[in-house]
Protein backbone atom coordinates (compact mmCIF):
# COMPACT_ATOMS: atom_id res chain seq x y z
CA UNK A 1 0.00 0.00 0.00
CA UNK A 2 2.76 2.42 0.89
CA UNK A 3 4.75 1.97 -2.47
CA UNK A 4 1.24 2.93 -4.37
CA UNK A 5 0.92 6.25 -2.24
CA UNK A 6 4.62 6.89 -2.63
CA UNK A 7 4.36 6.49 -6.49
CA UNK A 8 1.18 8.73 -6.43
CA UNK A 9 2.78 11.05 -4.56
CA UNK A 10 5.69 11.40 -6.53
CA UNK A 11 3.24 11.23 -9.99
CA UNK A 12 0.89 14.15 -8.36
CA UNK A 13 3.38 16.53 -6.12
CA UNK A 14 6.49 16.28 -8.66
CA UNK A 15 5.48 16.25 -11.75
CA UNK A 16 3.42 19.22 -11.02
CA UNK A 17 6.25 20.98 -9.18
CA UNK A 18 8.70 20.29 -12.20
CA UNK A 19 6.00 21.76 -14.62
CA UNK A 20 5.78 24.49 -12.68
CA UNK A 21 9.32 25.54 -11.98
CA UNK A 22 9.81 24.97 -15.63
CA UNK A 23 7.50 27.52 -16.66
CA UNK A 24 8.44 30.40 -14.30
CA UNK A 25 10.18 33.06 -15.66
CA UNK A 26 12.35 32.69 -11.87
CA UNK A 27 15.89 31.49 -13.14
CA UNK A 28 16.97 30.99 -9.57
CA UNK A 29 13.73 28.44 -8.68
CA UNK A 30 14.42 26.80 -12.60
CA UNK A 31 17.92 26.06 -11.41
CA UNK A 32 17.39 24.97 -7.73
CA UNK A 33 14.16 23.08 -8.14
CA UNK A 34 15.07 19.98 -9.96
CA UNK A 35 17.65 19.26 -7.35
CA UNK A 36 14.45 19.84 -4.40
CA UNK A 37 12.18 17.09 -6.53
CA UNK A 38 15.57 14.61 -7.06
CA UNK A 39 15.49 14.61 -3.05
CA UNK A 40 12.24 14.51 -2.50
CA UNK A 41 11.92 11.59 -4.69
CA UNK A 42 15.32 9.94 -3.26
CA UNK A 43 13.81 10.14 0.04
CA UNK A 44 10.78 9.13 -0.27
CA UNK A 45 12.32 5.94 -1.93
CA UNK A 46 14.45 5.86 1.71
CA UNK A 47 11.05 5.13 3.40
CA UNK A 48 9.98 2.80 1.54
CA UNK A 49 13.40 0.81 2.06
CA UNK A 50 13.07 1.40 5.22
CA UNK A 51 9.32 0.00 5.62
CA UNK A 52 10.15 -3.25 3.96
CA UNK A 53 13.26 -3.90 5.98
CA UNK A 54 10.94 -3.21 8.88
CA UNK A 55 8.74 -5.92 8.04
CA UNK A 56 11.15 -8.35 7.86
CA UNK A 57 13.76 -6.89 10.37
CA UNK A 58 11.65 -4.44 13.00
CA UNK A 59 14.92 -3.77 15.16
CA UNK A 60 16.72 -2.79 11.94
CA UNK A 61 19.64 -0.23 12.25
CA UNK A 62 20.03 0.12 8.50
CA UNK A 63 16.36 0.36 8.23
CA UNK A 64 16.12 3.10 11.20
CA UNK A 65 18.80 4.72 9.96
CA UNK A 66 17.04 5.06 6.03
CA UNK A 67 13.88 5.77 7.77
CA UNK A 68 15.39 8.77 9.69
CA UNK A 69 17.02 10.32 6.28
CA UNK A 70 13.96 9.44 4.09
CA UNK A 71 11.99 11.38 6.88
CA UNK A 72 14.51 14.25 7.27
CA UNK A 73 15.07 14.37 3.40
CA UNK A 74 11.36 14.89 2.77
CA UNK A 75 9.87 17.52 5.06
CA UNK A 76 13.44 19.79 4.25
CA UNK A 77 12.67 19.76 0.67
CA UNK A 78 8.93 19.58 0.76
CA UNK A 79 8.78 22.76 2.96
CA UNK A 80 11.28 23.84 0.74
CA UNK A 81 9.66 23.39 -2.27
CA UNK A 82 6.91 24.59 -0.77
CA UNK A 83 7.88 27.58 0.32
CA UNK A 84 9.11 28.42 -3.41
CA UNK A 85 5.78 27.67 -4.39
CA UNK A 86 4.62 30.08 -1.68
CA UNK A 87 6.26 32.97 -2.83
CA UNK A 88 5.73 32.58 -6.71
CA UNK A 89 2.11 33.09 -5.75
Amino acid sequence: MYNNINKLFNVLFIQVGKETASSSKDQILKQEMPLAFKRVEESSIFLVEASQILRRDPLSSEARKKLIDGARGTLYYLVLVSLSFHVLH
